[in-house]
């Protein structure tokens, strides 16, 4: 609704005061209580009168006469009826006296032309063209509800309803630049009388409150989404080039495009084929456009004698030895479980830590069911008993529990003997991925027993998702990479499994390579091929027909004999391209295109 002329030179005289401080702002205590429980359809309020000697709100220091706090209770019913297209509730608002703030130049010189301009507004338009609002002016005299007002015998002593330019001392008691203003009941169906408590039915109550009643304000708890969303955002590059095809064309990783299903990349290929190079052409094309990422390395391919000149004067890794340096996470820290971004985490108990690490050592040892249970059992009653609960203390209480207990200890001294963590403090993901020096940054795992290694890696990648699902976003891509991933865990509920199923919102941005698919069973190679785009370098011989079966099946037109011969034929650096590619009218379609990787140094990169 287009405002008259009138009004609109009083809104632009409204807001240039507002500009040059000149402004009031009030506000009210109201409370609500919703009773899962019980019916209640009708809204129960009740005036509860502050205490004389309550200071009512950090913006006055002084009680303010028949200020009340507003307590609101509704049931399910009632509660369902908010909502409800057909017949909705009326609304529900603040009752009573209002606490109002002046801005010191709004006590100062005012035009009085502003109310007068408000004033005849109301006078010369009808209601409805104001919108049903107070104009400023803090009189309800014009408003179409003016027979709802609250009483002025409700008012404190000495409240006016004057016009926000007038004398502050003609309102009514002020402190500290505050006044008491009289606002228009809007709860429908009220019979309270302002100033006055109305006692809750006791029969009303359940016996167990599953409600929220509290008189005092509490921030509520944050979802994950909202704490991710209170930090500042990364880069996310649209595209990520990966080579040319026959005739010179880029083929991309569209990495940031939001079709994509998810932005994990799976990478096959044997030894020597040019897949690790591959790997350090996309670090590149992410660093260069502003996106950290990490490594996981447990198979020596990243180490500095081993990256590419190019790759570390682009990407500036850093290398953190994990044998030497150990790495600032506690396993024990209490993670947090997401259930839906949309509600807040619900942290582990100890049990639920105690399985967790279990998984971890049932990953890579073969554990019976009674040893199993030792371990639990060892790490529940350790963790109750002792918040910083570690490591250490936990081989005692495995031999001190059972023979089993005695054999899963000899199986884990190696580990804790070689001390790869720096526990008691947080983890360094969030001071990794805003580095502004370093872009790359490698957990190295050389000079650490296998089995240690892979230990290592599982109790990383369980931190990792704990920090993305509390500070991940789809606008905060997490790239991580792993090599050799037919090493790790990849059972139901592993982390590398949630973050395939639940990464993408998140931020998690999955960049996996292996040599072969034979370890993996049906489902766990369902899994990885949901990955938004794959990249067949040669296989090994073994490999080749396992390779040419996958691509068989996600393209038509070749058979897999054909893909066969293709894979065989392929040359170091050069590669299959599945996945999403951009056609003339912008839409997406799958093909798989022969690509050759782009050599560093043909990429433009500027230092």
């Amino acid at each position: 609704m287009r405002l008259p002329d009138l009004a609109l030179r009083s809104l632009d005289q409204a807001l240039e005061q507002l500009a040059e401080g000149r402004f009031e702002v009030c506000w009210h205590g109201l409370v609500f209580t919703f009773w899962n429980n019980v019916p209640m359809p009708a809204p129960a309020p009740a005036l509860t009168p502050l205490p004389p000697s309550e200071p009512v709100t950090p913006l006055t220091m002084a009680p303010v006469a028949g200020f009340t706090v507003q307590q609101v209770e509704l049931g399910y019913q009632g509660l369902a009826a908010l909502f409800s297209e057909a017949e909705p509730t009326a609304s529900i608002g603040p009752q009573g006296p209002a606490i109002c703030l002046r801005s010191v130049s709004s006590d100062a010189d005012v035009p009085k032309s502003t109310a007068s301009d408000v004033d005849a507004t109301a006078d010369d338009q009808p209601a409805a063209d104001l919108n049903d609002s107070d104009q400023g002016t803090g009189s309800s005299a014009d408003t179409p509800n003016a027979e709802q007002q609250t009483p002025a015998s409700t008012a404190p002593p000495g409240a006016s309803e004057a016009p926000v330019d007038s004398d502050p001392s003609a309102a009514g008691p002020t402190h500290g630049g505050t006044l008491v203003r009289p606002m228009q009941p809007e709860m429908a169906g009220t019979t309270s009388t302002p100033g006055t408590v109305k006692a809750a039915d006791p029969d009303r109550k359940p016996e167990s409150s599953t409600g929220t009643e509290t008189g005092a304000h509490v921030e509520p708890a944050k979802t994950a989404s909202e704490q991710a969303a209170a930090k500042p955002p990364f880069p996310v590059p649209e595209r990520l080039l990966i080579g040319t095809r026959g005739g010179g064309e880029p083929v991309y990783w569209h990495f940031g495009d939001a079709r994509l299903a998810n932005r994990h990349l799976l990478v096959f290929g044997t030894s020597g084929s040019g897949k690790t190079y591959g790997i350090q052409c996309l670090l590149a094309e992410m660093a260069c456009a502003g996106l950290r990422s990490l490594i996981i390395d447990y198979t020596n391919g990243f180490l500095p004698g081993q990256m590419q000149p190019r790759f570390q004067g682009v990407a500036n890794p850093k290398s953190h030895f994990v044998r030497t340096e150990r790495l600032p996470l506690n396993p024990f820290r209490l993670q947090r479980q997401v259930l839906d971004p949309s509600v807040p985490e619900i942290e582990e108990g100890s049990y639920e830590v105690a399985t967790r690490i279990e998984s971890i050592f049932a990953s890579v040892f073969e554990l019976g069911d009674q040893q199993s249970a030792a371990m639990i059992r060892s790490l529940q009653s350790g963790l109750d008993l002792d918040p910083a609960f570690s490591l250490d203390a936990l081989l005692p209480r495995l031999r001190g529990d059972s023979p089993q207990g005695e054999t899963l200890a000899n199986k884990l001294e190696p580990l804790i003997q070689s001390r790869p963590f720096r526990e008691g403090v947080e983890s360094a993901w969030e001071e990794m991925l805003t580095a502004p020096e370093y872009r790359v940054h490698v957990l190295q795992l050389a000079g650490l027993a296998r089995e240690i290694q892979k230990l290592v890696t599982e109790f990383v990648l369980w931190d990792l998702w704990d920090y993305a699902q509390s500070s991940g976003t789809e606008q905060r891509p997490i790239p991580i990479v792993l090599d050799e991933i037919q090493n790790l865990d990849h059972s139901s509920d592993s982390p590398i499994d949630k973050m395939l199923r639940e990464g993408r919102k998140f931020g998690v941005a999955l960049m996996l390579a292996t040599q072969t698919t034979s370890n993996f069973n049906s489902s766990q190679r369902d899994r990885l091929f949901q990955a938004g785009h794959k990249l067949f370098f040669k296989p090994a011989t073994t490999e080749i027909d396992r390779f040419a079966q996958i691509l068989a099946q996600a393209t038509q037109g070749v058979s897999k004999a054909d893909w066969g011969q293709r894979l065989a034929k392929l040359e170091k650096g050069q590669c299959w391209s599945l996945g999403p590619v951009l056609r003339a009218d912008g839409s997406f379609r799958e093909e798989a295109v022969l690509v050759s990787v782009t050599a560093l140094e043909q990429r433009g990169f500027e230092g």
